[in-house]
């Protein structure tokens, strides 16, 4: 285990029962060269915890994935190996503007797969397992990350005048930014005319906006939400879901693009 820092909620300095470690460049077999991170937890629950939270994960279908609070990996200024730039950050009262460097990953969760569902009323004791077993390994190998300097040569072929004339499917695009405050864009795409509505719903799945009931022509949409209700008012910092529904005309049937969430931070 180890200590963490509540970084976006309470700043709150919390135990955790998971330790993160750079295994080098190259060298993930060779100890000699690991050094420790310092790991920031976003408290999805505000319960001072680090947890499974009632937190669908899209993973799969149903509401039974529940995700854990979000990890932020960071770098310690000292990367000697071992421990001492971690050790340094605890020694001095957890002094982040001296002893915390860059950010290396960021929004990590641990994600019980079919565990049980987040809407049950004894959650979170209604799921087979809270956390992994004690002593596991999650080794995570990752391609050379782009630095300053790098090149990148994109090869493309020309597009047919069938596929630059426009959008060939539905889709909904993740909003950006995310997490958000105050404001934030969603995109969709539209191949053909249709009655679009585009809401925004709570964790408990009753409406918050509408921010699309219209007929809209074909092509690509983006819309931003101010974080405000239907009556005008700024809502609570969570976990937002927004959800995209079509039609082809009326009478015709109604049918999901796609659901996302999206997290408001103020």
């Amino acid at each position: 285990g180890s200590k963490a820092e509540m970084a976006f909620t309470s700043g709150t300095i919390v135990d955790v029962p998971f330790e993160l470690w750079n295994i080098g460049i190259g060298t993930p077999n060779d100890p000699g060269d690991d050094y420790k991170l310092i790991p920031f937890i976003f408290d999805m629950n505000g319960n001072e915890v680090f947890d499974l939270d009632s937190v669908d994960h899209p993973i799969s279908g149903g509401d039974n994935d529940p995700e854990t609070d979000w990890i932020y990996w960071y770098n310690p200024v000292n990367k000697s190996p071992g421990t001492l730039g971690y050790d340094a950050w605890v020694a001095s009262n957890f002094n982040d503007n001296l002893h915390v460097a860059e950010e290396v990953m960021a929004r990590m969760v641990f994600v019980n797969f079919n565990a049980g569902s987040i809407s049950d009323p004894t959650f979170p004791a209604n799921v087979n397992q809270k956390l992994p077993e004690s002593g596991s390994v999650f080794r995570i190998l990752t391609t050379k990350t782009n630095q300053p300097g790098d090149r990148l040569i994109v090869h493309t072929t020309p597009l047919s005048v069938r596929e630059s004339g426009g959008p060939l499917r539905y889709h909904l695009y993740q909003n950006y930014p995310n997490p958000f405050n105050p404001t934030t864009t969603i995109s969709y795409e539209l191949p053909v005319k249709g009655n679009v509505v585009l809401r925004i719903f709570d964790m408990l799945g009753r409406e918050i906006r509408t921010l699309i009931r219209a007929t809209e022509e074909p092509g690509m949409k983006t819309v931003r939400w101010d974080a405000k209700n239907n009556e005008g008012r700024p809502v609570a910092t969570g976990v937002y879901f927004y959800r995209l529904d079509v039609s082809n005309g009326f009478g015709t049937s109604k049918r999901t693009v796609g659901i996302h969430k999206m997290l408001l931070i103020k």
